[in-house]
């Protein structure tokens, strides 16, 4: 299961690397974050939340509401995404 942080990024468009940049983390910092191996401070928690632009509360609830889960129709959307950004990528190179 996607924690809401990643998916909140995922949702977004984001890079983790552009999210951790924004928020002033390192990388490897936030994909710890995400993957639940570290708790962050309050202060990394208001950066992300304001980065992603949802309620903290949101990001960081241990509870998912059934409007929360990761449904098929928002996985077809993540991966639609992650194909144009591929493309894009491949067009500019």
């Amino acid at each position: 299961m996607l924690s809401q942080l990643r998916l909140q990024r995922l949702l977004k468009g984001l890079k983790a690397v552009e999210v951790a940049k924004r928020a002033g983390v390192s990388p490897a910092l936030l994909s710890r974050i995400e993957q639940g191996q570290v708790r962050p401070s309050r202060r990394v928690r208001r950066r992300l939340s304001q980065v992603l632009s949802v309620p903290e509360r949101l990001l960081f609830s241990d509870i998912l509401l059934p409007s929360q889960t990761t449904s098929r129709s928002v996985q077809k959307r993540i991966a639609a995404s992650h194909r144009t950004r591929r493309k894009q990528a491949r067009q500019t190179a």
